[in-house]
């Protein structure tokens, strides 16, 4: 039978401890025309390629794994290095001690107040 690829979003949004996510599909990867929910902080994209099979007389979908993920989109808010995080924010001792640790070089301060590791290979995106 034939195989169909899909692509989705998942769009991470704040959350207590760990980020909490939505997942929905999508026609493309242009981030031009994607609606990013309200309160999301970043997504990122990922493909499944599904088959059909017939098995036993009955019809089951087969998925495959997470396939082609992009990088990390943060959206809105603002990219700080850890200088500027210093200088502005010198009272943010964890925040600071965690960036110089763990060699982290410029971190998102979300729209939401949040700070997020701006890794190799994560892109930062102007909200709308």
């Amino acid at each position: 039978m034939a195989k169909t690829r899909k692509t989705f979003v998942e769009f991470y949004f704040p959350g207590l401890i760990f980020a909490n996510n939505s997942i929905r599909e999508v026609k493309d990867r242009n981030i031009k025309n994607l609606k990013v929910p309200k309160n999301a902080f970043g997504f990122r994209f990922f493909d499944i390629f599904q088959t059909t099979v017939l098995l036993d007389g009955k019809k089951h979908t087969l998925k495959s794994e997470r396939l082609k993920i992009s990088p990390m989109y943060y959206y809105g808010g603002r990219v700080m290095t850890l200088a500027e995080v210093k200088r502005e924010m010198g009272n943010e001792k964890i925040l600071i001690a965690n960036m110089e640790n763990n060699d982290i070089e410029r971190v998102v301060k979300s729209k939401m107040g949040g700070y997020y590791p701006l890794r190799k290979g994560d892109k930062f995106v102007e909200a709308k």
